[in-house]
């Protein structure tokens, strides 16, 4: 089965079992934290490509298409690429040491929510370095 296939399907089990996690992890409260913070969350996601992009000197251009909001990058070779891609995992790594030092249900659930959100930048980072090896 192709990815293209198999994306949609991985999305809205990934959508389900997050929402179900949240509820039952979570307060009231603390859900609706979370969810005023996922688009902080993604803006900050966005900026790091963007850093990442200046960082390797790569042409890029913002771009709003339907429900995709993010950054069309052309780069010089996959190296860059990766960088770029992955660079936004800052920020699951910072939810991941939240949770381990603080014990905190929110701090994973927010690292869950990134990662989710991240699986294409996930998947293409992973499909070039795999490309990479001997």
């Amino acid at each position: 089965m192709s990815w293209a296939k198999l994306k949609p399907v991985i999305y809205m089990i990934l959508g389900f079992a997050i929402a179900w996690l949240l509820t039952k992890l979570l307060s009231s409260l603390q859900n609706a934290l979370i969810i005023g913070l996922m688009p902080f969350i993604g803006l900050l996601h966005e900026l790091l490509h963007l850093v990442a992009s200046i960082a390797v000197k790569a042409s890029y251009k913002f771009t709003l298409n339907g429900l995709f909001i993010g950054f069309k990058i052309v780069v010089k070779n996959v190296r860059d690429f990766i960088i770029i891609a992955l660079m936004p995992q800052i920020l699951s790594v910072l939810f991941l040491i939240l949770f381990l030092m603080l014990n905190s249900n929110m701090a994973l659930a927010l690292m869950l929510i990134h990662v989710a959100i991240s699986l294409e930048d996930l998947n293409k980072a992973t499909k070039y370095l795999a490309s990479l090896s001997p």
